[in-house]
């Protein structure tokens, strides 16, 4: 089982649009797997389904363990506190210049096929002025044209390399 729930009423604003605080429950139905939780502020990339963030708390506890309320409230507040430290790196990103050695970045850890995404997009529209204009691009690359079976290899890479 998989589930996301979303807390509209925790928000964080990426200087695009607000962002709502999200649970990810992962569970079997005949205990083969334990319980596992993620806690982040998910950014939504399309209506089909793809997600970029950082997990800003885990839980994972197995079937013959118990199960807490308390230690989920523990871990909600602290993911909450968490907020603002990811707001401050969307606007280090966003304050930041795309430099050469950025680019070759991308091209090393995410390849050629990217970045020559990027360099079509930018001559179509316009140079990614800075981060986060180019993380935007990459991460539409990511969740429209990266085969289904290789985007949460490109996801983990893209946030790593952006540190989101």
């Amino acid at each position: 089982m998989r589930l996301q729930v979303t807390f509209p009423d925790l928000k964080m604003n990426d200087g695009r649009s607000d962002i709502a605080l999200s649970l990810f429950l992962h569970n079997s139905y005949d205990g083969s797997e334990g319980v596992r939780m993620f806690w982040g502020a998910i950014r939504g990339i399309c209506s089909n389904g793809m997600v970029f963030g950082n997990v800003l708390a885990k839980y994972y506890r197995k079937h013959t363990s118990g199960l807490e309320i308390k230690n989920l409230k523990s871990q909600l507040e602290a993911t909450y506190d968490k907020i603002p430290v990811i707001k401050h790196r969307i606007e280090i990103l966003q304050n930041t210049n795309v430099t050469k050695k950025m680019r070759r970045d991308v091209e090393d850890h995410l390849g050629k096929h990217v970045i020559k995404y990027v360099n079509e997009q930018e001559k179509q529209h316009k140079r990614a002025t800075n981060l986060w204009v180019l993380y935007n691009i990459i991460t539409y690359y990511v969740s429209h044209l990266v085969d289904m079976r290789l985007r949460a290899q490109y996801q983990l890479e893209t946030s790593r390399l952006f540190k989101l």
